[in-house]
């Protein structure tokens, strides 16, 4: 994008613990993913894919709005990632 004061760089997505401040899951995002269904929204996919070794621990899940969405929040329910 022209208008980007940074035109390279690495993009890394994190899942931090914030009460230890601890980085738990992550990895580079390095452009499109062959993996990723192509009616899936990319911020859906990443919180998906990084949240998985926490299934059905019942952690807590914030985000921001890029990654937000009503289809994202079912799927959290159903894995028993989002608080009740």
């Amino acid at each position: 994008m022209p208008n980007k004061p940074d035109k390279f760089g690495v993009k890394y997505l994190l899942v931090v613990d914030d009460e230890n401040q601890n980085i738990l899951n992550g990895f580079p995002y390095i452009g499109k993913d062959a993996t990723r269904p192509a009616d899936r929204h990319l911020g859906a996919h990443v919180v998906l894919q990084q949240m998985e070794p926490f299934r059905d621990k019942g952690r807590n899940v914030t985000m921001d709005s890029y990654f937000t969405s009503a289809s994202l929040n079912n799927e959290l329910k159903k894995k028993c990632l989002l608080g009740h």
